[in-house]
């Protein structure tokens, strides 16, 4: 038993491997029927198949158990079988076939894979399914491998158990999608782009606003934000693509575009770049936003200054202004001529 727990897994499959090679040699009954249980035991170590923590058994090719390992024999046990029902001489197809209850869809399933591995329609079968108990909830993978020697033919049916797994994948699962829910109901475009391709991975549903196209259209069309820049901003966003390849590109930028709509809009954007191991950049992750409002708000107090600045210079007149919170004081032009 020691000599198994110390293997590593590819040691036990050499191990298993060998023992398969050498049934080969078995005599077979001259019914005809699979070699007595006692000769197989014999070679196919009870102590290899007990240091496995999966549940393991041996089937003949009319799906008789040959053996079966204590993991097996345990997991019976504990979930109100009894061993006789999954155990040594049982006819393992049957039971799957007459299986009854919540799971009984999956074992029907089972039933269908195990029977073309057994019948060489098929050179493996795996299936993953829940077997949940009173107190808590489980799932496994049974695969089903062909054992084959020169004269014996059976399979190893395994069922594993893949709780930890299937847990992670859930809460996996519910993290991305409460992600994937707040990207789609943001105001700001999301996105994440392949570079140096150029071609959108993700757009989210506000790119619609932002932009006037769908999500569909700037995945389809990857030319598509390159043809709505405005020609003044044309050379500009070109260069910064040259540094995004290069690993340069700046994490924060503004520019124009025009608007489905035909309208200009004045767009922020914040780039996070995802690098490879040797640091070349292969994608994207942004988030565009409309500061139109903004700009224009921004462009009306300029002016308006400009105007202000004008009238106090006919006047010669001029303000200041001290902002105690900030401790910062702005003198107008017509005070700085007057001193």
């Amino acid at each position: 038993m020691k000599k198994y727990q110390n293997m590593t897994k590819q040691e036990l499959i050499a191990e298993l491997e060998t023992l398969r090679k050498n049934m080969g040699s078995n005599q077979v009954h001259p019914s005809g029927c699979a070699p007595k249980t006692d000769k197989i035991s014999g070679q196919l170590s009870s102590a290899l198949l007990d240091s496995l923590s999966a549940n393991i058994a041996l089937l003949d090719k009319n799906g008789i158990i040959l053996l079966a390992n204590k993991a097996w024999k345990d997991f019976a046990q504990e979930n109100s079988a009894t061993i006789e029902q999954v155990s040594e001489g049982v006819n393992y197809l049957d039971v799957c076939n007459n299986s009854e209850g919540i799971n009984s869809e999956e074992a029907e399933e089972f039933f269908q894979g195990l029977r073309d591995v057994l019948s060489g329609d098929s050179t493996f079968y795996s299936l993953e399914y829940p077997c949940h108990s009173p107190v808590k909830e489980r799932w496994f993978c049974a695969r089903v491998t062909p054992f084959i020697g020169s004269e014996f033919h059976g399979v190893v049916v395994a069922h594993e158990d893949i709780t930890v797994r299937k847990q992670f994948e859930m809460a996996l699962a519910k993290s991305e999608e409460r992600f994937r829910r707040l990207m789609d109901n943001a105001r700001d475009m999301i996105y994440r782009m392949s570079v140096p391709e150029g071609m959108y991975e993700y757009v989210s549903p506000s790119c619609l606003k932002v932009f006037g196209y769908s999500s569909e259209e700037f995945v389809k069309n990857p030319m598509l934000i390159r043809n709505m820049i405005h020609p003044d901003w044309r050379d500009y966003l070109e260069e910064n693509w040259k540094l995004i390849c290069n690993g340069e590109g700046l994490a924060e930028f503004e520019y124009q575009i025009i608007h489905k709509n035909g309208e200009n809009h004045w767009l922020n954007q914040r780039n996070a770049y995802l690098k490879d191991d040797s640091g070349k950049v292969y994608a994207m992750d942004g988030i565009v936003t409309d500061i139109t409002k903004r700009k224009t708000l921004e462009e009306d107090l300029k002016k308006k200054k400009q105007t202000l600045d004008k009238a106090q210079k006919v006047a010669k007149i001029g303000n200041w202004e001290l902002d105690l919170v900030a401790n910062t004081l702005y003198w107008s032009s017509g005070v700085f001529e007057m001193f």
